[in-house]
């Protein structure tokens, strides 16, 4: 499930992302911001836990949710 703050943050920047005006640190932060870099990596490692296909499903969650974003301000 993607974090609400990010989905807002992406409906918000959808324009700036799908232009490419946006500030690449910017997505990046906003990524780590939600967890999105934590998905599958250990706790003792600084991680949220779950297992490589968490971190897959994470992944493909969220670009899917990017690309509808993009799409639907297209």
């Amino acid at each position: 499930m993607l974090d609400p703050a990010l989905s807002h943050w992406l409906d918000t920047n959808a324009q700036d992302l799908d232009s490419g005006l946006s500030d690449p640190q910017q997505v990046l932060s906003e990524l780590a911001a939600a967890n999105v870099l934590r998905v599958g990596i250990s706790p003792y490692l600084g991680g949220v836990g779950r297992n490589l296909a968490d971190a897959v499903e994470s992944a493909m969650w969220n670009v899917h949710r990017l690309g509808s974003t993009i799409i639907s301000r297209g």
